[in-house]
């Protein structure tokens, strides 16, 4: 497998590029604890369609690197559609079919909601579309289901995704999949993305996020991908994370509220919020 690299503002982003020259774009983005051999099974068939397939590695994933110490591990999916936003425009990719599953799902709907020009269609697996808010009722077999996501609130937890990943995810796979039979080889090719130094910090901040908590995972006190990602795609409420006062935003001090507290959990747009009209990324 040839990893190739394309530079955006924030990240070397690892991906595989297959099928034949010319074809049309299909961009296939894996999910979490995964990698991009999740589409191995697929791709003869995609090929044969005549689609030009782009895998990329999520941020924290494989050969994926941020370009700065600096930049906050975000795991939140307005940071993940950003992520796949800027890998579209640094591709010059146009009218692809993007296929997206579990976190790969959410950046794409974070995507074809903002740069509808970019998307032909989406296909989405394992993660619908829905608003998660904290308050929103959960049956008990579902509150069991996620207990992984609650496990990362606790010093146990975060020392488990940086210390005991494979374990942790291999007892996932299996739980998740119990009818699913896999080898040891293929459950480390897949593993092997996951050394990457920033998954732990990515993936404790995305959950963290997800059930409306507000926990910093930065190296540096410098701004959010949240905060910047809101005010390039013109957010007017939530998702930024900095440290604020009631009436200021510590990156624009003269702006009152427009850091006001979060209505959502940092996963999907709040019922409640207003957008500007999106504009088409700069060249």
């Amino acid at each position: 497998m040839m990893v190739e690299f394309v530079r955006t503002a924030e990240l070397d982003v690892g991906y595989v590029v297959t099928g034949p020259e010319g074809g049309r774009g299909l961009v296939a983005v894996h999910g979490w604890p995964d990698d991009v051999h999740c589409w191995d099974g697929v791709l003869p068939f995609w090929h044969e369609a005549g689609y030009r397939v782009y895998r990329p590695f999520l941020r924290g994933f494989g050969p994926t690197r941020f370009r700065s110490a600096d930049t906050m591990r975000s795991g939140q999916i307005g940071a993940l559609g950003h992520d796949l936003a800027a890998f579209l425009e640094a591709l010059d990719l146009d009218r692809v079919l993007l296929v997206g599953h579990d976190w790969g799902a959410r950046a794409g709907y974070v995507v074809g909601a903002l740069f509808p020009e970019r998307v032909a269609a989406l296909v989405a697996l394992s993660a619908g579309y829905a608003t998660n808010r904290p308050d929103a009722p959960l049956s008990w077999p579902l509150v069991h289901a996620y207990w992984y996501e609650w496990f990362v609130a606790t010093e146990r937890g975060r020392r488990a995704m940086r210390d005991d990943r494979r374990s942790f995810s291999r007892h996932l796979w299996e739980t998740w999949a119990p009818g699913w039979t896999f080898g040891d080889q293929e459950f480390e090719q897949a593993a092997a993305a996951w050394d990457n130094d920033d998954w732990p910090p990515v993936t404790v901040h995305a959950y963290l996020h997800r059930w409306g908590r507000r926990r910093e995972i930065r190296p540096t006190t410098t701004s959010s991908s949240a905060c910047r990602i809101r005010r390039r795609y013109g957010f007017r409420r939530s998702w930024c994370t900095e440290p604020r006062t009631a009436t200021t935003c510590p990156r624009r001090p003269k702006a009152r509220t427009n850091c006001s507290p979060p209505t959502t959990n940092g996963s999907f747009f709040p019922a409640s919020a207003t957008f500007r009209r999106a504009r088409r990324p700069r060249r």
